[in-house]
């Protein structure tokens, strides 16, 4: 990656869709990094939408719109990943407060308890671990069906 001029860099902060620019990086507005996600799961390649968005090419590289689309894509599954993961723990502490109301409730502890024989485990633990299973097996539900979305789009 190479350095931008003071004057490219005046240049690129024109675009509308540029936030800052800096020594070697571009920051760009969320709501371009979305529409351009979104326009390029209907078909349209990154480079044809950075050229209807006017960013110079260049400036970028004729490579540039492909590999920030693979970055922003990269970044946009792991935010996914998160926003399920922590729908799994949310769903776990609630079937656990449907088996016990007062009770505080460890997480951690309770996934540690897959690996205790179930005729050493008390019935609370037991209690916990069909909570924490029925909490996953929705979490995996939700996982599935968005793999498979994914899939359908790239046939």
């Amino acid at each position: 990656m190479r350095k931008y001029t003071e004057e490219e860099k005046e240049r690129l902060l024109k675009c509308e869709c540029i936030t800052e620019v800096k020594d070697y990086k571009i920051i760009y507005k969320n709501d371009f990094k979305i529409y351009a996600l979104e326009e390029n799961k209907k078909g349209r390649g990154p480079m044809e939408i950075f050229i209807s968005a006017d960013l110079p090419l260049e400036i970028l590289g004729r490579n540039y719109p492909k590999d920030i689309f693979k970055s922003w894509r990269r970044r946009q599954k792991k935010q996914e990943e998160e926003t399920y993961k922590k729908a799994f723990d949310e769903d776990l502490v609630n079937h656990l407060k449907n088996f016990f109301q007062n009770d505080d409730i460890d997480i951690n502890r309770i996934k540690h308890l897959k690996n205790k024989p179930f005729e050493e485990m008390t019935s609370k633990e037991f209690a916990c671990l069909t909570a924490y299973a029925l909490a996953e097996n929705n979490y995996l539900k939700k996982a599935f069906a968005i793999g498979t979305k994914e899939k359908i789009k790239k046939k």
